[in-house]
C-alpha cells in the first residue's frame, strides 16, 4: 500500500517550529518597544512558542494514528523501536551539541538580557543532569541548555501509550472520545494544581500529570485523522462568509492567552488556554487540508523543505541562539545576532536533518526488519519442526 503523506502537515510543522525560533528570540533579548505594543493582539499568532508546541502535539497524534486505520499489523515492539529512533537519536545528538556549546561558548549572566536568558546554563554540569537527559522520560530540570526539551519527554512518553490510546479512538465514538479526553486533562490539572500549590514538588513543566493532559492533544489528532474524510466533506459544505469566519476564530483562538484580558488569571488557567488553543490548532488542519489557496502556499518549496527539517530546528536554535548571544551580544545589534542565529539554525538543521534524522530513520527501519526476518526464520523453523512428525 502506498504511504499516505500529507505535505501540507509537515509545512505546517515547519512554521510551527520558526514560530516557537521567533517566540525564543524575543524571549532572550532585550525588551522591543514595537513589539510590546503588539504582543498582547492576534498578532502574537506569528511567534506563539507554546501554541506552536500544542500544534506538533496535535500533528503527532494525526500522522501517528493512520497506520491503525490502514490496518497495518505493527507489533508493539516494531512500533517503539522505530519511535524511539525517530525520535531519541536525533534528541541525543542535540544534547551532545548543547553540553558542547554550553562548554565552548558560555560567557556567565549578562544583566541587559533577559531572565530567561540568564537562567538558561547557569547550572553546572553534572552525572545526573546528563543521565536524566539520555533517558528523557523522566521527570527532571530539562532546562539546563535546551529550554525545548520538556516536550521531547511528553511526546516520548505518550508514543509508549500511544497504541493503548488510538483503541480507544477505533472503538468509542468522537464525543465519547472526546469527554474522556477532557476529564482525564482536568484530573491532570487538578493534581497538577496540588502538586504546586500543596507540596514541595518542583515544577519542571515535564510531571506525569502534564503528560496525561497533553495525551488528550495527541487524541484529538487521531481523531482528527480518523475523521478527516467526513471533515473535508464538511469544507465544501461551508460558504465563503463562513470559511472567513471561523479562519478569524482560528487566529483568535490560536493567540487567546495572549490578547483575552491576559491579566485576569481565572480566564487563563493553564487547563484552559490550552483547550482554546487546541481548538484552534484543529481549525488550522482542517483549513490546511482543505483550503486550495493554503495548500498551495504550503506547498511553496522553502516551506516545505522548512517542514522537513522541522524536528533538527526545533532542536538546535535555542542552542545556536544562546551560543550567538553569549559571544556576541554588545559586539553586534540584536537584530543582526537574531538574523546570524536564524541563518545557522537552518544550515546546521539541515545538516542534522541528512546526517542524523535520516539515518536514525533508516536505523528504526533495518531493526524492524531484522526482527521481522528473525520472526519469520522462528516460523518456518518451528513449522519445519511439526512437519517433521
Amino acid at each position: 500500500m502506498q504511504k499516505e503523506r500529507f505535505i501540507e502537515l509537515d509545512s505546517l510543522r515547519g512554521l510551527a517550529s520558526f514560530s516557537v525560533m521567533l517566540h525564543h528570540f524575543l524571549l532572550a533579548g532585550p525588551a522591543i518597544l514595537w513589539i510590546s505594543k503588539v504582543e498582547n493582539t492576534p498578532l502574537h499568532f506569528f511567534w506563539s512558542g507554546h501554541s506552536g508546541v500544542l500544534l506538533f502535539f496535535l500533528l503527532s497524534g494525526f500522522v501517528l494514528s493512520l497506520p491503525f486505520y490502514k490496518n497495518k499489523n505493527l507489533p508493539y515492539g516494531q512500533y517503539l523501536v522505530k519511535r524511539i529512533c525517530r525520535i531519541w537519536l536525533p534528541y541525543i545528538f542535540s544534547v551532545g551539541l548543547g553540553i558542547l556549546a554550553m562548554t565552548l561558548l558560555k560567557t556567565g549572566a549578562n544583566p541587559e538580557l533577559s531572565s530567561w536568558f540568564n537562567e538558561k546554563w547557569a547550572n553546572e554540569l553534572t552525572p545526573g543532569i546528563i543521565i536524566n537527559h539520555i533517558f528523557l522520560i523522566g521527570d527532571f530540570h530539562h532546562n539546563i541548555f535546551d529550554p525545548v526539551y520538556w516536550s521531547l519527554i511528553h511526546e516520548m512518553r505518550i508514543s509508549i501509550i500511544f497504541p493503548l490510546l488510538i483503541i480507544l479512538i477505533i472503538r468509542l465514538n468522537w464525543k465519547t472520545n472526546i469527554a474522556i479526553g477532557v476529564f482525564v486533562s482536568m484530573l491532570a490539572y487538578a493534581v497538577r494544581y496540588v502538586l504546586n500549590n500543596y507540596t514541595s514538588y518542583n515544577d519542571y513543566q515535564t510531571g506525569f500529570a502534564d503528560t496525561l493532559h497533553y495525551s488528550f492533544i495527541f487524541m484529538a489528532g487521531a481523531l482528527l485523522a480518523k475523521h478527516r474524510d467526513h471533515l473535508g466533506r464538511l469544507y465544501t459544505m461551508i460558504n465563503p462568509f463562513s470559511k472567513w469566519a471561523l479562519f478569524a476564530f482560528l487566529v483568535l483562538t490560536y493567540t487567546y492567552p495572549y490578547w483575552f484580558l491576559p491579566d485576569t488569571n481565572i480566564l487563563h488557567l493553564w487547563v484552559g488556554d490550552n483547550f482554546v488553543v487546541l481548538m484552534g490548532s484543529c481549525l488550522m488542519i482542517w483549513f490546511s487540508l482543505n483550503s486550495k489557496t493554503l495548500s498551495k502556499i504550503l506547498n511553496i518549496r522553502p516551506i516545505v523543505f522548512l517542514g522537513k527539517i522541522s524536528y533538527s530546528l526545533y532542536l538546535i536554535h535555542t542552542i545556536v541562539l544562546l551560543g550567538m548571544l553569549n559571544q556576541l551580544y554588545g559586539k553586534l545589534p540584536v537584530s543582526l545576532i537574531w538574523l546570524i542565529t536564524a541563518v545557522i539554525s537552518v544550515v546546521l538543521a539541515s545538516a542534522a536533518y541528512y546526517w542524523v534524522e535520516e539515518p536514525s530513520i533508516k536505523i528504526g527501519n533495518k531493526i524492524v526488519k531484522a526482527l521481522q526476518s528473525k520472526k519469520n526464520t522462528i516460523k518456518v523453523a518451528s513449522a519445519n519442526a511439526e512437519n517433521r512428525f
